[in-house]
């Protein structure tokens, strides 16, 4: 499920997803989330209507889910008693969303809510009961105490919040490794106190004396191409300091992988930073543990807070108390709020106002002075205007009665989209030459790249596209046994139509984009020729002229293309190789297609190798001097598959990495990334 903002402004090309998510969510200071500025829990934030226009922007509905109430605004709202402080609208959307995630599956129940909105859809005031697909418009903002803006928030029961984090209380427990029934997001690790950073990640020389000795305890959070380490704030507060970030780094694959690539979470060794340097560590070590983002971890900011026992709504929590003490900078502090995830009372339960406000018929340093019986009456007579508890089905009031968890809207839509599903797509060419190391090695390659992509992200969605040409059906059952093995999907596509058909439609990318295009094939300058020396070759031709037939919006904020197809950045597109001294790349499919999509695309100006698909030279040569049982072991298969259909191939893939040709010889050789303008 991919989640967003109730309020949608075009995202920048430069802007990264949790940014633009933020700036969607824009917050009155004054109504903020958990505490407002009297000092009382807030339930969620205020959008305030910041349209220049008369016409306010739509409140949509931020994911697929059911309608489990809603409410007509009242058309006297200059009057009492929703005028309290000011005029105040009471249009109300509570919708009910099911996330599913984990392996098995596991489903988490949490609710959204739209109030003081000036008017609500006729279509959503009838549908109460009924699904609501993501984005649909509720209605539109209205006002709060005389100002343009709505309340929105995100909030669950106990049992929920235990599916969603692991825990329903407290800190993310590091004497035990994190959950496996759910993992999404980046990866993390905790070092105790007294872990040793090597010069290398080497057994043999881990007797030698290390850089350096922990003396505190550090996390490692591993990022796709990133890796940070974090320590505790002297200063105390829960504030995780976040040392200087290193590029990702990993030991040489060991040879009973022939020539895979180690991926972190198959890693013995990873380096890090530590106060003053960087080391290897080896993450298999007595006393390191593993987590993912979705332990919520506390070192990444996130806290439960459930020490209010109190049934008034004041803030009472020592927690909270205690950020206000030790965080003196209100950007620090309002980042601690970001992450909190806070148990209160439900803000519009008609049945606890007494309860919950009998604290301001008392003098405070919030409310001076104390409310009177007229002001008193006043105040709850507007209160239980705008609540609605009692008006809900019986199901959605045992869920949201007593103390629920709620969480700011923002930090909750920005984390759970780590989690959500995305699709892998490896598009395979037809192959026109048809000696046997030569045929299947455009589909052994996206098998590799498929499974190194799947050894990292899991839980998504992996499917391996054939322009199927020149394929026998032998062959697409060599493929097929590779997708059993691996969980990967395969269809095949006969032209560039069928091509774009899956982009667009394969799956709804509202709720599943893509996330990696990869590309195997022939290439010429600037053209994905995936019928490259076949009658039909414009036809399944994909290039500077028809690639824009793919919707730009396919891919997730982290989508990115990668090309290994020949001469992709090249930009020319007559094909003559006397042009090919004026490569052009800024007129390239590669720049092009970076600048549609707003997307990295990495690619090559020069021709790429596959001659190293079943094996190099020094691997053959290596074998011939000492026999290698894995390399025997994989020849033989190969050999195998050329008796049965003229191709070699290995059902786990190829052996090695697409390489860089040699021509044109003047050429950078550099597989190079080509960013957004």
């Amino acid at each position: 499920m991919l989640l967003a903002p109730p309020i949608l402004f075009s995202q920048r090309k430069t802007e990264a997803n949790d940014d633009w998510v933020r700036r969607c969510i824009h917050v009155d200071k004054n109504r903020d989330f958990p505490v407002n500025n009297l000092g009382a829990w807030h339930g969620g934030v205020h959008i305030p209507h910041t349209d220049a226009g008369g016409t306010a922007n739509p409140v949509r509905a931020i994911a697929e889910g059911e309608i489990v109430f809603c409410r007509y605004p009242s058309d006297r709202i200059s009057e009492d008693p929703l005028c309290y402080l000011g005029a105040t609208d009471d249009g109300v959307v509570l919708l009910r969303h099911t996330l599913t995630l984990g392996d098995p599956e596991v489903n988490i129940v949490f609710y959204s809510l739209c109030q003081h909105l000036k008017q609500v859809r006729r279509n959503v005031l009838e549908g109460v009961g009924t699904p609501i697909k993501k984005g649909t418009i509720l209605g539109t903002s209205g006002r709060v105490d005389g100002k343009n803006g709505f309340h929105f928030q995100i909030c669950c029961d106990d049992k929920n919040l235990q599916k969603l984090a692991g825990r329903s209380t407290g800190n993310l427990d590091i004497s035990k490794p994190g959950r496996s029934d759910i993992t999404y997001g980046d990866k993390h690790y905790y070092l105790p106190s007294g872990t040793p950073f090597m010069a290398a990640p080497d057994e043999k020389k881990a007797t030698r004396p290390p850089l350096y000795i922990s003396d505190t305890e550090l996390f490692v959070t591993f990022t796709d191409k990133k890796v940070f380490t974090r320590q505790e704030n002297p200063a105390g507060s829960s504030i995780y300091t976040k040392l200087s970030e290193a590029g990702v780094r990993l030991p040489a694959a060991p040879a009973r992988d022939y020539g895979e690539t180690v991926t972190w979470n198959e890693a013995e060794w990873i380096c890090a930073n530590y106060p003053g340097g960087s080391g290897w560590v080896k993450m298999t070590a007595p006393g390191i543990n593993q987590y993912s983002d979705a332990d919520f971890p506390h070192w990444m900011g996130w806290s439960l807070v459930d020490d209010d026992s109190n049934a008034d709504s004041q803030c009472d929590s020592p927690v909270i108390q205690q950020w206000q003490q030790q965080i003196k900078d209100e950007k620090s502090l309002k980042e601690k709020y970001f992450y909190a995830i806070c148990r209160f009372p439900f803000e519009w339960d008609e049945t606890t106002l007494d309860s919950r406000f009998n604290w301001l018929k008392q003098d405070n340093k919030f409310v001076q002075p104390a409310f009177n019986p007229p002001s008193w009456d006043k105040f709850i007579n507007h209160a239980n205007a705008l609540s609605f508890f009692d008006k809900l089905t019986a199901d959605a009031r045992t869920a949201l009665s007593d103390r629920i968890w709620h969480f700011n809207p923002a930090a909750f839509i920005t984390h759970i989209n780590k989690a959500s599903q995305v699709e892998y797509i490896a598009v395979v060419g037809t192959q026109i030459h048809a000696d046997p190391a030569n045929k299947l090695s455009f589909i052994g390659q996206a098998v590799r790249y498929m499974r190194r992509y799947k050894a990292i992200e899991s839980n998504s969605k992996y499917t391996i596209l054939v322009f199927d040409i020149g394929y026998k059906s032998e062959h697409f059952k060599l493929l097929e046994l590779s997708c059993r093995k691996f969980g990967f999907e395969y269809k095949k596509v006969d032209g560039s139509f069928e091509f774009f058909a899956h982009l667009n439609n394969g799956s709804d990318r509202s709720i599943i984009p893509v996330k990696q295009l990869s590309v195997f094939c022939h290439g010429l300058p600037s053209e994905f020729a995936f019928g490259y020396g076949y009658p039909d070759a414009e036809r399944l031709s994909v290039n500077l002229h028809n690639f824009t037939e793919i919707q730009s919006d396919i891919f997730n904020q982290s989508g990115r293309i990668n090309s290994y197809a020949c001469r992709t950045a090249m930009g020319r597109i007559d094909g003559h190789s006397e042009f090919e001294l004026t490569p052009q790349e800024e007129d390239s499919l590669a720049q092009k297609m970076a600048e549609y999509f707003n997307i990295p695309v990495s690619a090559y100006v020069v021709r790429s190798d596959y001659a190293d698909t079943w094996g190099s030279k020094l691997q053959r040569f290596a074998h011939k001097l000492n026999k290698m049982d894995w390399f025997e072991e994989l020849s033989l298969e190969r050999a195998e598959n050329i008796k049965y259909c003229g191709a070699a191939y290995n059902i786990d893939g190829a052996l090695n990495d697409v390489g860089v040709g040699t021509t044109p010889y003047n050429l950078s050789k550099e597989y190079k990334d080509y960013l957004p303008k």
